[in-house]
């Protein structure tokens, strides 16, 4: 469901049942480019095993004189000559730095046949966590690299990691490929012993204020983390919507941030996770510098963790996937920044963004492109695709329509098809996708192109035809004499196998569908159409609103508060346990800037309901607990 969008000029198109779609298998990572890496085209015929880059030798340098200077400076600081050598690996059973440059596969059971990196490969620890040399290292020369397998990761010792390198750092998008064949590390870490991990943030983000507070907000934004070492999965109930319980499970107190402007609420997002829910809390403190708080609040209302982070830009999205919530942020160059579910300890992305910019995201899925600022696309520029749970990402050639035009005049978006992850590209002039990627390649063909869900076609003014498009601009039903509604709030939605709009029924040429005088409003009413034949399926009188849409059913306003209708009927729900909400004072959206701020949307079967001050969360009833009133920053 959404609100009523600006009104354009002649027509607003509605895309319908586009946030539905969040699990498609993404191809292997960067297939298009792999083959590249093999033969002529990188300039050279020999394997990558036959050859030795300059980066290698001098990584290798580096490594020992990391060794050499660590091991002066703690003889130093002991004050004491004759005091023993301490190592200078992570755990001693680990292979000094500077013998990592060319390190052959080792099993742990019977010896496979050698195999030698051409380019300098990062251990890790039975972690996961970074043990020899840094990623800043790395990065240092100018090498990405990506986590391609991890064996018997939770053992504690003898695990096998598989990384491939990437391309430069400095390197265009397109670039981002894989430059060296895949290395097969065995290394052995005693979880006794193990030095403590080093810091994982990413060297492109800011470090956060003192590394536990943040004082912009009111009260102060102060880091937890937690022990917890187990994470299970979401609720059953709490994925499909069904109807929600009396009252909210949940009633959260959000803080305030000073601005500029004085002290503000700030712009939520929450999303479900296991056993409690995210969110993000967002503004800009008084020096303009953007204040992110993330944190996961349990069902009972402890708080999880939290994290207080500083100049990291606009949150775009939070990702739950597999055992990492991901914060999607960024005014320009997109940021991931990964935590640990369970304890909100930093992750190490096993791969990057490549300074490309977020242009779509669905499910656990991240589109990032060329960024707006970047110039015109060429037949070099990639898209990307990046599967957060799957750690695999997949490049895409821009569409001919894009090519030679500048980043920001095509609009691309994620969407889930029969068996494949479409990508839906429309002329930023346009209201419906020119061409499609379907998998294999960009196609205009209409059949292609009807693959992508149908348009809502809105009439306003003069125009009176209201028109169901498919997804290459065919009409498949229309209702002449419609006339739309002339206001803000709920206007048109899709939802199940029905199409709901809001039609004025005391249109007048020249004055629309106004109030006649102050006290007499327009006639309305929301009409329901079938979606396949366009049928009027039923009406009902006056101005409505949607608290919740899920398939065929919906929370609605009601003659005494909200009620849970059947969208194929317009008949109340009477199979669930609860089905009216008496109250008058909730599951409000409002409109134009306010409605950043008081909002009420759908989350699998979890509707979050923001007031501005508080976020609360409405469960399922056999999920659902008496009210726990507590605050956000408890």
């Amino acid at each position: 469901m959404s609100d009523q969008p600006d009104r354009p000029d002649e027509h607003a198109l509605d895309r319908m049942g586009l946030d539905a779609f969040d699990a498609v298998a993404v191809p292997d990572q960067w297939d298009d480019i792999t083959r590249r890496a093999d033969g002529a085209e990188l300039g050279s015929s020999s394997s990558a095993s036959s050859r030795r880059s300059p980066a290698t030798w001098f990584m290798a340098a580096a490594a020992v004189a990391l060794v050499a200077v660590a091991a002066v400076a703690v003889s130093v600081r002991s004050g004491n000559d004759s005091a023993p050598t301490p190592a200078t690996t992570p755990d001693a059973t680990m292979p000094p730095p500077d013998t990592t440059v060319s390190l052959p596969v080792v099993s742990p059971t019977e010896p496979p046949e050698s195999t030698i990196a051409d380019d300098l490969v990062e251990l890790s620890d039975w972690t996961g966590m970074p043990a020899g040399l840094a990623i800043e290292d790395l990065q240092a020369v100018g090498l990405r690299f990506q986590l391609v397998e991890v064996v018997d990761e939770t053992a504690g010792h003898d695990v096998v990691l598989g990384w491939s390198v990437l391309g430069d750092v400095d390197a265009a998008p397109g670039s981002l490929v894989p430059t060296g064949s895949v290395v097969e590390l065995t290394v052995a870490v005693s979880p006794e012993t193990a030095a403590p991990p080093p810091d994982t943030v990413p060297d492109n983000v800011p470090d956060m204020v003192d590394g536990e507070v943040v004082a912009a907000w009111n009260p102060d934004c102060v880091e937890r983390t937690s022990g917890a070492a187990t994470l299970g999965s979401i609720d059953q109930a709490l994925t499909q919507f069904t109807t929600v319980g009396a009252e909210p499970t949940l009633d959260l107190g959000v803080p305030t941030i000073e601005t500029r402007n004085g002290s503000e609420s700030p712009l939520l997002s929450p999303v479900v996770v296991p056993g409690g829910v995210a969110l993000t809390l967002y503004g800009q403190s008084l020096d303009g510098t953007d204040a992110i708080t993330v944190e996961v609040v349990d069902l009972d209302g402890a708080v999880r963790w939290r994290r207080c982070l500083e100049g990291v830009g606009w949150p775009r999205a939070l990702v739950p996937a597999g055992r990492q919530l991901w914060l999607a942020a960024g005014d320009g160059e997109a940021l991931l920044l990964p935590f640990d579910l369970s304890t909100g300890a930093d992750f190490s992305p096993p791969f990057s963004t490549g300074d490309r910019t977020i242009d779509g995201i669905l499910g656990d899925r991240v589109l990032v492109g060329v960024p707006w600022d970047a110039g015109v696309i060429d037949a070099d520029s990639r898209l990307g695709v990046i599967d957060l749970d799957g750690f695999t990402a997949t490049d895409i050639p821009y569409p001919d329509v894009a090519i030679g035009t500048p980043s920001d005049r095509v609009r691309y978006e994620l969407i889930e098809g029969d068996g494949a992850l479409l990508v839906a590209a429309t002329p930023i002039d346009g209201s419906l996708p020119e061409t499609v990627w379907t998998g294999e390649a960009w196609s205009s063909d209409p059949d292609d192109l009807r693959s992508l869900p149908p348009t809502l076609r809105i009439p306003y003014g003069e125009d009176s035809v209201l028109e169901l498009l498919d997804g290459a601009g065919d009409v498949v039903w229309s209702e002449p004499g419609f006339h739309h509604i002339s206001r803000e709030g709920f206007a048109s939605a899709v939802s199940g196998s029905v199409a709901l709009v809001m039609e004025c029924l005391t249109w007048t040429d020249g004055a629309g569908c106004q109030w006649l005088d102050e006290n007499t409003p327009p006639d309305e009413q929301l009409v329901a159409f079938d979606l396949e034949t366009g049928e009027r399926l039923w009406s009902r009188p006056g101005g409505q609103a949607f608290a919740a849409l899920d398939g065929n059913r919906g929370i609605v306003t009601a003659d005494v508060g909200w009620e849970l209708i059947d969208l194929r009927t317009g008949e109340r729900v009477d199979d669930v346990a609860v089905a009216a909400w008496p109250q008058d004072d909730i599951f409000f959206n409002e409109c134009c800037g306010a409605g950043d701020y008081i909002w009420t949307r759908l989350d699998g079967g979890v509707l979050f309901e923001a007031t501005g001050d508080r976020l609360r969360v409405w469960l399922p009833p056999e999920a659902s607990t008496p009210t726990i009133t507590t605050d956000a920053f408890s």
